[in-house]
């Protein structure tokens, strides 16, 4: 087994790995692939001594611990977003509810001035045509007294 530090991405067990994902470990074949396509650099290939115990649990428990803070942190976000859509749904409900609020009051004003206005024109029309029924009787009135007169 080597260690290698990759210089361009390349697939290693079937995932993109590049040179931000640092040293990882391949066969001796695929090293050698490695360094023959460019990919790494031959003075940055090393022998891995799997048999160690020790530095096999801390790549694993590193691993472990990256996922564990990966779900710790998704966890936290998951969370933190709730909330927010909690906050902003409350939010938009009370901006509804003023609204509503708002609207209901607006529209009774606007009736309310509506059947006022129509009330004073009715009235205005009414008197009108009460003048003019009153002319026309006074004026049917004086020509039958004229009539009567003659």
């Amino acid at each position: 087994m080597k260690i290698v530090a990759l210089q361009r991405t390349v697939m290693i067990n079937g995932l993109p790995k590049g040179p931000n994902d640092g040293p990882q470990t391949v066969t001796n074949a695929y090293a050698r692939h490695l360094v023959d396509n460019g990919d790494v650099d031959k003075n940055d290939v090393l022998d891995a001594d799997i048999n160690d115990p020790s530095e096999e649990t801390e790549v694993v428990e590193g691993k472990a611990f990256d996922r564990a803070v990966d779900r710790a942190v998704k966890l936290k976000l998951k969370e933190l977003r709730a909330g927010d859509e909690k906050t902003l749904a409350d939010a938009l409900q009370k901006q509804k509810s003023e609204g509503d609020t708002a609207l209901e009051a607006e529209m009774t004003r606007i009736r309310e001035e509506g059947d006022k206005l129509l009330s004073e024109a009715l009235d205005a029309q009414q008197a009108e045509q009460d003048a003019a029924f009153e002319e026309r009787v006074a004026a049917a009135a004086a020509e039958t007294a004229g009539n009567n007169e003659a």
